[in-house]
């Protein structure tokens, strides 16, 4: 009774250790490595078959995912993986009886005929597996390069780059640089009902705000399926001496510092502007917002974390003047800032250097730190359990009948 109980409480200790440790993938794994005490612990019972079946399954799922891997197909087939799975277990299985009863040519013969029908699959089965999206981040840094080919389209076809926004008679923002990059974006339709004789917001605009481009959103931004909100995620830098002063407009030879040193928008994680609308921060927000929820320089596909510890949110992708991306640190030096987003200033800032700067640490993850030793240790518990288990005896049956087990007191 106290073997059971104590069984009992290690099992619910490994269990919980292993979503902590983890995360909820962690009780596949839990129940997949149950599978070795458990063999160990019906063999002792001398519960023969059961035991093989069991061992049939720890063999044959981490060879049957290696296979569904080599194919292609884990995650975008899930029926031939249930397939797949199903031809190797069992075959394993019969493979360990036929051997456990003298018949090993039979055994090997089984073996040879599985992987046998591994490469069948392998050669014949016309799977055509797309390729693969190369990541968010990837994703969001092929949107910053095709804004900023449209800014670049727009310089030279208009003579200088759009203005931030476009003001009415009484000099208030009511067009943003966004709406007027919407033909160079793939986005005529848009631009077309876009009206510019009312406000962003006003009547016939706000029904657009559901077409907004694919390239203005961050793809970490929202999940997958998910409705895309009508924030954007990329801004451009005002100020005095940037490439968008404000209604003002600038020619690309008006960047008279290193075009790769010099900054014409920015990833922000959390923006609450709506992409139609004429707002963006000043190079004074960008100095003065650090670690606040509208943080520039920062994004949602890198949170930048691993096991044992996270970071401050920070990294965020920026697009140069020469098409370049790069993946800042949220908090950079306020001088540095100035300096990349400055157009003529002379800074000698490189962005490279910013770059290879690490992240700040912010703390660690006891969730982890505490979860996996109790996933060992609660493991290596359930092992030495099952070794000392006491032997089942097994009787002898009359003739014509199967032979039984005794149950231990």
């Amino acid at each position: 009774m106290r073997r059971r109980l104590l069984a009992a409480v290690l099992l619910m200790v490994f269990l919980a250790s292993s979503v902590v440790a983890l995360g909820p993938g962690g009780v596949a794994l839990a129940g997949y490595l149950l599978g070795i005490p458990g063999v160990i612990w019906l063999r002792r019972r001398a519960a023969m078959v059961e035991a093989d079946l069991v061992l049939a399954a720890v063999i044959g799922l981490p060879l049957a995912l290696v296979s569904c891997a080599s194919l292609g197909v884990l995650s975008d087939h899930p029926g031939l993986c249930v397939l797949i799975v199903g031809v190797f277990c069992p075959t394993i299985f019969g493979a360990i009886r036929l051997w456990r009863s003298g018949k090993k040519g039979n055994a090997i013969a089984a073996i040879v005929a599985l992987f046998g029908f591994h490469v069948f699959v392998f050669l014949l089965l016309p799977v055509s597996c797309a390729a693969r999206e190369a990541g968010r981040r990837s994703q969001c840094a092929n949107n910053l390069k095709q804004i900023a080919l449209a800014l670049l389209n727009y310089e030279h076809q208009h003579g200088c780059f759009p203005p931030a926004y476009l003001c009415d008679k009484h000099g208030k923002p009511m067009h943003s640089w966004r709406v007027l990059l919407l033909p160079y974006v793939e986005s005529n339709a848009t631009y077309k009902k876009y009206n510019f004789n009312e406000p962003w917001n006003g009547p016939n605009n706000r029904l657009l705000a559901e077409y907004m481009p694919l390239g203005y959103v961050c793809p970490a931004a929202y999940k997958a399926g998910a409705n895309r909100p009508p924030m954007t995620s990329y801004v451009v830098v005002t100020g005095a001496n940037t490439a968008f002063p404000g209604c003002e407009s600038r020619r690309l030879k008006e960047i008279t510092d290193d075009k790769r040193e010099t900054v014409l928008v920015v990833e922000v994680a959390n923006s609450d502007i709506h992409w139609m609308e004429p707002r963006d921060p000043s190079s004074e927000d960008v100095l003065a917002s650090r670690g606040g929820s509208c943080q520039p320089l920062s994004s949602h596909h890198d949170a930048g974390s691993n096991y044992w510890h996270y970071f401050q949110p920070g990294r965020g992708n920026v697009v140069c003047a020469d098409n370049s991306v790069h993946c800042l640190p949220g908090r950079i030096r306020p001088e540095d800032v100035k300096a990349i987003v400055s157009i003529s200033g002379g800074e000698r800032v490189k962005i490279d250097d910013l770059v290879s700067e690490m992240p700040l640490v912010a703390g660690l993850r006891w969730d982890h730190i505490i979860g996996l030793p109790l996933f060992g240790v609660s493991l290596v518990a359930l092992l030495v359990l099952a070794l000392t288990t006491r032997r089942g005896k097994r009787q002898l049956a009359p003739e014509g009948s199967s032979p039984t087990v005794d149950a231990p007191p």
